[in-house]
């Protein structure tokens, strides 16, 4: 078996780590956690070795930011989201075999992307990998970055998808 790499959700699940050899998490999925018990349960795993919690570098976030740009996904990952993907890249790059579990839609489709493998907690998982643009609500002004309102007319913009790719 290869690493796993928790995300939030998987860990407010309360999965035990029993079937993970290597398991990681962030300090930004740490910091999330506020359930008293969760954070017990999880400081035993790290004072046990059971659980790393390990920061990806500058480079591996930045390179996560710019495939999200890429797909359209940037506005809706969270630091903690580009986090926990920079940490699979890494640990991907660095021979491992990591699997993300979430079950976050954006991260997962970003995940896809990358080619880090993930693995679903308790919802249905994506089918398909997706590829957004922007598009202004009034006067359709197509923007491949994310933006809030349009720069022409002011208008919201809002999210639409361009390409879909089915998953095996």
């Amino acid at each position: 078996m290869g690493a796993y790499v928790f995300d939030t959700n998987a860990l407010l699940r309360g999965l035990t780590l029993g079937f993970a050899r290597e398991a990681y998490t962030t300090p930004s999925v740490m910091r999330e956690l506020k359930n008293q018990v969760t954070r017990t349960r999880l400081s035993a795993y790290i004072s046990s070795k059971k659980l790393r919690v390990a920061k990806p570098s500058k480079r591996m976030m930045l390179r996560i930011l710019e495939e999200a740009k890429k797909i359209g996904e940037e506005g809706k990952l969270s630091k903690t989201d580009v986090e926990v993907a920079a940490l699979g890249l890494a640990l991907q790059s660095q021979g491992r075999n990591p699997t993300v579990l979430t079950d976050d839609y954006s991260l997962q489709n970003l995940l896809s992307k990358i080619g880090v493998r993930f693995k679903k907690v308790g919802l249905r998982g994506i089918r398909r990998r997706m590829e957004y643009v922007f598009v202004c609500k009034n006067c359709n002004q197509v923007y491949r970055r994310y933006r809030v309102t349009c720069c022409v007319c002011g208008a919201p913009v809002l999210r639409k998808a361009i390409r879909k790719e089915e998953l095996s």
